[in-house]
């Protein structure tokens, strides 16, 4: 009788465990594209337009951001806030700004009830795949920074054409304004006297509130003179100027984008403060 050699035990032992193997395999593998399936992605909000709500007013607001163009609600943190989702779609990725920082969908919405105390107004969008993280839009700040104080009263919102000296926009100091450098190359240009001698503080929000403006800001005097200019802050770049002790007299501010771009995802917020030397 021929002894098989002993080999043979042994790769029949592993054939056995392979057939197991594949047995077990084919019982509990997961298709390959089912193994690559992402969960998907809730809807994201970068910015809005304006960067602002005024208290007490029926407002609408625009809201960008990613996969928004499938909205399904938006609701507010605050009950008094009664919010209306009025559209919701693609939207253009301004020229030179990265997609993840500016967005290429929104939603325009309708918001009534919003009471003065509110500082700040806190949205979610609702999607089909979940629910967006917070997003907050100023009403009436207590501080906007440096501990100071916001100037009182509602914001206003930017009315052109205010793109030259020639043709300017009031305002009063201290004021909050609502604005947007709306094309390329665009200026808005605001006028504002002081009665006495007075220190003055312009200070523009945007990037730090999710806008894609690389602001500029100028201050002139009456005669045209430049009296003080800023570009990049230390930590964004957003501007402030300050103006120590002018006045009584005229002062006209530039706001632009320091790299002559613009458009609906350039929104700001401008903050003029003063103080009194008696303060």
């Amino acid at each position: 009788m021929t002894r098989l050699p002993r080999v043979w035990p042994r790769l029949a032992a592993i054939a056995a465990f392979c057939c197991v193997m594949t047995c077990l395999w084919g019982r509990t593998a997961i298709p390959q594209d089912k193994a690559q399936e992402k969960p998907p992605e809730k809807p994201v909000v970068l910015l809005s337009s304006p960067l602002g709500i005024p208290p007490g007013e029926t407002a609408r607001i625009v809201l960008r951001g990613l996969r928004l163009d499938g909205a399904t609600g938006v609701k507010s943190t605050d009950e008094r806030v009664r919010v209306k989702l009025l559209s919701a779609g693609k939207t253009a990725v301004p020229a030179n700004q990265p997609l993840p920082r500016v967005g290429d969908t929104q939603i325009e919405l309708e918001l009534s009830g919003v009471a003065s105390d509110i500082e700040s107004l806190v949205l979610n969008v609702t999607g089909p795949a979940g629910e967006s993280e917070p997003y907050k839009i100023p009403v009436r700040p207590a501080k906007e920074s440096e501990g100071q104080a916001t100037p009182q009263g509602p914001a206003i919102g930017e009315v052109e054409p205010n793109g030259g000296f020639r043709q300017t926009q009031k305002i009063a100091a201290p004021q909050v304004v609502l604005g947007t450098i709306a094309n390329p190359q665009d200026v808005d240009v605001y006028e504002f006297e002081l009665a006495q001698s007075q220190t003055v503080v312009c200070e523009l929000f945007a990037e730090r509130l999710g806008s894609g403006l690389d602001s500029l800001l100028t201050l002139y005097s009456a005669n045209g003179d430049v009296i003080a200019t800023s570009d990049d802050l230390a930590e964004s770049r957003d501007s402030r100027v300050e103006l120590k002790q002018f006045g009584p007299g005229r002062l006209f501010l530039v706001v632009q984008d320091a790299n002559d771009q613009g458009g609906p995802a350039h929104p700001y917020r401008l903050v003029v403060r003063t103080q009194s030397p008696q303060n």
